[in-house]
């Protein structure tokens, strides 16, 4: 080979080697767009622990809002005509998921979309409200957790009965069905059924305004109500403050299923620890986002309890908490 050709060989080497190399437009990363429908404002939930459980757990997966993840809130504030309102304008904002509490709230974002996943926090009973054809294999677009409302307002009158003596006459106190009246009236007719070999008898309270709250607190203190459960649902979320202000200037003690009415001053609650049913939701949430189906993901139940009592709201009814209570209790306030 004469010199000239190995000079160009070596040029064109050295032209490739020191050549900048080839560039290809990297596909942007993914946003992935989650709506959340609640009952409260986004500035109101900003504390709420259950939120804050959620939201850390969506960090850990990887997701961080603002940079691969866009968030769009809406809320319904426990009105009975704001679900479906919500629920539609959210959905129009084409979602890749959505996540939200109460099965309300689930029926009515299906209502909206047979077709952008949905995952429920805290439902009812999301089988019993046609949102699922089974709690192993959902079959629609509808997934999440739901509460053990029946089988747990069973034990919540046991722990009246040890908490207020001679306990004769329990109240329950329920928000206007929206969409399952089936589902209240299971728990009703349940909640009878335990109640009167106890020697307790049960009377029902339906409530759809913030007045109704005021009127149906009098009616029981005139019916000589000795307690009251009260059902967890948007109406009573977003009327929480209403309805402990009313149980405890009539005095009559209130047992709720949410611990944060405790926490906020009501006198007992026991339930799900939803902090990790939120964190359960997240996971929900994520396997969709990397491709799972709503359709076969199966709906959880709780598996992790808690008991809180609020000492202080106890002495304000003049009620002394028993030693088998405070043995059991996993928080109590003072």
């Amino acid at each position: 080979m004469s010199a000239f050709a190995r000079s160009v060989i070596l040029a064109g080497l050295l032209l490739c080697t020191f050549a900048p190399p080839t560039t290809h437009a990297q596909p942007a990363a993914k946003v992935w767009r989650l709506g959340l429908l609640t009952v409260n404002a986004r500035e109101n939930n900003a504390a709420n622990s259950m939120y804050v459980a959620f939201f850390q757990e969506m960090r850990r997966l990887g997701y961080r809002d603002g940079e691969n993840l866009v968030i769009e809130w809406r809320h319904t504030q426990g009105h009975p005509d704001r679900p479906r309102q919500e629920a539609a304008a959210l959905m129009a904002w084409k979602p890749d998921v959505v996540f939200t509490i109460s099965g309300t709230n689930a029926i009515a974002l299906r209502n909206a979309s047979t077709t952008v996943p949905i995952v429920v926090g805290i439902g009812g009973d999301l089988v019993g409200m046609r949102l699922a054809a089974s709690l192993s294999r959902p079959g629609g677009n509808v997934t999440g957790l739901q509460l053990l409302t029946p089988d747990l307002t069973l034990k919540r009158l046991q722990l009246l009965k040890e908490l207020v003596p001679g306990l004769q006459r329990v109240a329950l106190l329920q928000a206007a069905a929206q969409v399952d009246q089936g589902f209240y009236d299971r728990i009703f007719s349940d909640l009878q059924s335990a109640a009167g070999p106890v020697g307790v008898a049960v009377v029902r309270h339906t409530v759809k305004s913030p007045t109704e709250v005021d009127n149906a607190f009098v009616e029981m203190a005139r019916g000589k109500i000795d307690a009251v459960l009260v059902l967890a649902s948007p109406f009573t979320t977003a009327n929480g403050q209403r309805v402990r202000a009313a149980a405890a200037q009539r005095r009559i003690p209130a047992m709720y299923e949410i611990p944060g009415d405790v926490e906020d001053g009501g006198l007992i609650a026991y339930g799900p620890k939803l902090d990790e049913m939120f964190r359960r939701g997240a996971l929900y949430v994520d396997r969709i986002l990397k491709g799972a189906r709503p359709a076969e993901m199966p709906i959880e139940q709780p598996t992790q309890f808690e008991l809180v009592i609020n000492r202080r709201s106890a002495g304000a009814l003049g009620l002394k908490i028993p030693s088998s209570i405070l043995a059991r209790a996993d928080r109590v306030i003072d």
